[in-house]
């Protein structure tokens, strides 16, 4: 099974998502437009490609029905010369050239995750607001295993 993401195995989203996606025995393939990347996700062990995910010509070369799930994982690009959504014009295009399995895509803010689902994304993943849960969860342990601690007479 392998498991499309195309933030590469070097990008600051893609590296986390790709060892996750390998250590549960899948098969993740980096894309990335950027050659220093491709390179270092090819020196960690990934399948990578060079490539614009975000590219409605270049989705359509690849073999879609070999992929179990597509994840966008770049962040979204904006400033003065552009509002790209490479989101959505790959979730879009994915969805007009026939791709059937799961795609998900990270998002900064999770006010977009109803337009993402809208326009045909199954999964809408927010890292920070992840990340904080679990943070919450491990000072939560934390200060429990200092309460039981304090409890018994111990230190903490």
């Amino acid at each position: 099974m392998t498991c499309w993401f195309w933030a590469s195995a070097a990008s600051e989203r893609g590296s986390p998502v790709g060892c996750g996606l390998r250590a549960a025995s899948l098969r993740p393939l980096g894309v990335d437009f950027n050659p220093e990347s491709v390179r270092l996700a090819r020196e960690a062990g990934f399948d990578a490609i060079m490539g614009d995910a975000h590219d409605p010509e270049f989705l359509a070369h690849l073999p879609l029905g070999s992929f179990s799930a597509v994840v966008s994982a770049t962040p979204r690009i904006t400033g003065a010369l552009t509002e790209a959504d490479g989101h959505a014009a790959a979730t879009a295009a994915l969805r007009e050239a026939g791709f059937r399995g799961m795609i998900a895509v990270t998002v900064d803010d999770p006010a977009h995750a109803g337009r993402y689902r809208q326009i045909g994304a199954d999964l809408v993943l927010s890292p920070f607001d992840d990340a904080a849960e679990v943070s919450v969860a491990r000072l939560l342990a934390q200060l429990r295993r200092g309460d039981d601690a304090a409890a018994s007479g111990g230190a903490t």
